[in-house]
């Protein structure tokens, strides 16, 4: 389904309720999706979704959940509500009894995506630790590539990836900062920057790519990496319901790294 506004438009499906790639004009912030060969291997990237009900490697008695959990795999079902700035999809989570919706909004000043889980009571508490895994496209030349900012100034670059100076500070192990009250900014290039505006429960900060001169992972995380499953972790106790944010606040550039 194809949501535009304005100069934006974007692809979303019902499958986990993903971005398939989001578009300014002819340049991509998100996606695109893509098979891609990694070590040999082709795998799936550049398709921005919902890591449900974990993110990372869970315990053992976890492991058939994987690293991003299934729900990323679980076909949805779309709600049009006669717009094309706007996209509803809802379904069943793995566990009986657990209800997920995901919703997309795209503005001319930025896209919103949410996450809504509600625990029926049909079942004993579950464990959750939901983030979301957008693929910020890494421009071509000239546009210097991808920065990604979190604090208030711009002295506290954390990482960046760029076409003329190779890879800097990013690789395939995630990175995992705590994220503070400011915002985080990524900086494609000379083209756009988008911040993302996050709630106070969204407590982490994954930056990761094992491609990064096409793409890199900022991924924000509700919840204490390693914690899924224990006592110290988050849990959606029968009748309880959470919701998880993430507002992308897109901003043109009117100037280029180089004048930094």
């Amino acid at each position: 389904m194809w949501l535009r506004n304005g100069d934006h438009s974007a692809l979303v499906s019902p499958q986990g309720g993903s971005i398939l790639q989001w578009q300014w004009r002819e340049h991509f912030i998100l996606g695109p999706a893509r098979m891609t060969r990694v070590d040999g291997e082709l795998k799936q990237r550049g398709e921005s979704h919902w890591c449900y009900p974990n993110f990372g490697t869970p315990p053992p008695e976890w492991a058939t959940l994987g690293k991003h959990g299934p729900f990323r795999k679980v076909l949805l079902q779309p709600h049009f509500g006669g717009t094309f700035q706007f996209a509803h999809f809802e379904g069943s989570g793995r566990d009986a009894g657990i209800e997920a919706k995901v919703s997309y909004g795209l503005g001319t000043e930025g896209h919103d995506a949410k996450l809504s889980v509600c625990h029926t009571g049909k079942a004993g508490r579950v464990p959750i630790l939901p983030a979301f895994h957008p693929y910020f496209a890494v421009p071509p030349l000239p546009h210097k590539g991808l920065w990604v900012v979190i604090g208030e100034n711009r002295s506290s670059t954390l990482t960046f990836a760029t076409h003329a100076c190779g890879a800097s500070q990013i690789g395939p192990k995630a990175r995992i900062v705590e994220r503070d009250e400011h915002l985080v900014e990524i900086i494609i290039g000379t083209i756009c920057n988008v911040k993302l505006d996050l709630p106070d429960d969204c407590t982490h900060i994954a930056i990761w790519s094992d491609q990064p001169m096409s793409y890199v992972c900022v991924e924000p995380i509700f919840g204490k990496p390693g914690t899924f499953g224990t006592p110290q972790g988050r849990w959606l106790e029968p009748g309880e319901r959470v919701e998880c944010n993430v507002r992308l606040d897109f901003n043109e550039l009117s100037q280029n790294i180089e004048e930094w």
